[in-house]
């Protein structure tokens, strides 16, 4: 039996990301009922990205040199996020915080492959194949995020927690399951074959402008993950403190139904209009801005599930167009990276967890600096008597503004140097980057001078 390997890489990333956003519902009160301290209930949650900040980069490193196959680092992985997962389900036996602080941490390690999936990509996926395969992958990662929080609030309303299996438990389970049903279907994969990278010829001058594109991508990336999941953590203590449309598990679900139906509309528009919504992130920059700040200025409740859904729409627009131009640019870069091709791509991955982490638990101090204790807003219920949110909307879209401002230099940087560059096929890169032939005016092996030639043999002679 064989399987497709975009099949492979689209239930990879599903599994691993379902298996972080399933406990956001009941994790919080999990770690409180097993004797957790209020003080580390944000820690519990940052601790699944944090193994990816460290662990990714050594992975891409030992692909780039020591040609580590990723067959062997995806069943790696899948095994370890097995081990974090039982260890995290069987915490409520045990009644140990402890345990589901080490469980989320060795399941976070075992999802650090995530990331290299999309180094993957760039490196054994033709060109023309790429910005549809990054987005099938990013938009199931998503939409993985946003549906696990549902599943879980179901999971909180129908099943009692005195069994084994019980609403806390049971998004430790489920993962295993899915789990050793992947380490199946990666065992009978077949790893492609590297393919020849179709790499751009330019000087060293010109490489050392060339490395500079890639840091719009990061910023835009990173900055971007973060306004939104700094948005997602404002949204559910806002909707539960200051609109009061939050008063269960069930209704923290509907919260997310929103977010679902926003990836599903960027998802569609984004393969309808791939080259449209690549060319205009500069205006979805400002609308995510607008509909933040929306979230903040808006005083009616019906239009509090409007500001997720916008957000979210327009996040899933940027997202997939990014990730897209920063795997095509490494790849066209690919022969002078030399052994930090991966690093470069997945350094993006690593700033986008970073964001995620850092988003929400910033929200989480600015409440607790401008609100009194009656507002509970560490979620671990949802109690609503005597808080009165006040004091968030000044810091929050001063936040905001700052942010969007830098991504909005980040983008105009990388649209004025791209324009400056000698090759044509850079010239017009947001709409013209894949595929585009090396420009005819610039020297070739044949018409260059001694001294050019002199330095191409020193930048790819071995360090």
């Amino acid at each position: 039996m064989e399987i497709n390997t975009v099949t492979l890489l689209c239930i990879l990333v599903f599994v691993l990301s379902i298996d972080y956003s399933l406990a956001l519902i009941s994790l919080q009160a999990y770690w409180i009922d097993t004797g957790g301290s209020h003080d580390l209930s944000g820690l519990v949650f940052g601790l699944y990205d944090g193994p990816t900040i460290i662990i990714t980069p050594i992975l891409a490193w030992l692909i780039d040199n020591r040609d580590l196959k990723y067959k062997t680092i995806f069943s790696s992985c899948i095994i370890a996020n097995i081990i974090g997962n039982v260890i995290y389900a069987t915490a409520y036996a045990a009644n140990s915080w402890e345990m589901i602080l080490i469980g989320r941490m060795v399941a976070g390690i075992g999802a650090s492959c995530v990331p290299l999936v999309m180094c993957y990509v760039a490196d054994r996926v033709p060109t023309e194949e790429q910005q549809m395969v990054v987005g099938y992958i990013k938009y199931i990662a998503a939409l993985s995020r946003s549906t696990g929080p549902i599943f879980g609030s179901i999971f909180s309303a129908f099943i009692e927690t005195e069994s084994i299996v019980n609403m806390y438990t049971l998004v430790g389970w489920i993962p295993v399951v899915m789990c050793i049903a992947l380490l199946v279907l990666i065992y009978v994969w077949t790893e492609d074959t590297q393919l020849t990278s179709e790499t751009w010829n330019i000087s060293i001058s010109e490489l050392n402008v060339a490395r500079s594109y890639f840091w719009p991508f990061w910023v835009i990336g990173g900055l971007s993950t973060f306004i939104y999941w700094f948005y997602v953590g404002s949204a559910f203590i806002i909707g539960t403190h200051y609109y009061h449309v939050v008063g269960s598990d069930e209704e923290l679900g509907n919260l997310y139904y929103a977010g679902v139906g926003g990836y599903a509309m960027a998802f569609c528009v984004f393969f309808c209009f791939k080259k449209e919504v690549t060319s205009m992130q500069g205006i979805f920059i400002l609308i995510c801005f607008m509909s933040t700040v929306y979230l903040y200025l808006v005083q009616q409740n019906a239009m509090y599930y409007v500001a997720v859904g916008s957000t979210t729409f327009i996040y899933g627009l940027i997202i997939p167009s990014v990730s897209g131009l920063n795997n095509l640019l490494a790849k066209k870069l690919k022969t002078l990276l030399k052994g930090y091709f991966n690093i470069t791509i997945i350094f993006l991955t690593i700033c986008q967890a970073f964001a995620r982490f850092a988003g929400p638990t910033l929200f989480t101090l600015i409440i607790h600096q401008n609100n009194d204790s009656d507002c509970d807003v560490d979620g671990e219920n949802y109690e609503t008597d005597g808080c009165k949110l006040t004091n968030y909307q000044t810091s929050t879209i001063t936040i905001n503004t700052i942010v969007c401002v830098v991504m909005l230099s980040s983008y105009y940087f990388f649209v004025k140097n791209f324009n400056k560059a000698p090759d044509s096929s850079l010239t017009t890169p947001i709409t013209q980057m894949q595929g585009s032939p090396i420009n005819h005016d610039l020297p070739t092996q044949e018409n260059k001078t001694p001294q050019q030639l002199t330095q191409e043999n020193q930048l790819q002679s071995p360090v």
